[in-house]
């Protein structure tokens, strides 16, 4: 696993946590994310999407339990 560390400028977050398997869930919740940002006029050419997945306790630490970044 190649590791990479990116610095981003502050800014405000919006999130919702879903829990549970990956799979149509998941599209419901990025769905539902998307949504609520154009209905309050946040989805513009600035706007970052991205998904950071908390691994399970049995996981190995360092690096590998560390959360993934998805950008898009």
């Amino acid at each position: 696993m190649n590791m990479n560390i990116e610095t981003i400028q502050s800014c405000s977050i919006a999130y919702i946590r879903q829990i549970g398997a990956y799979g149509e869930d998941n599209i419901q919740t990025m769905e539902q994310l998307k949504q609520w940002a154009k209905a309050n006029n946040l989805m513009n050419s600035k706007a970052v999407i991205f998904g950071i997945c908390k691994q399970k306790a049995l996981t190995p630490s360092f690096p590998e339990a560390w959360p993934s970044i998805s950008w898009s």
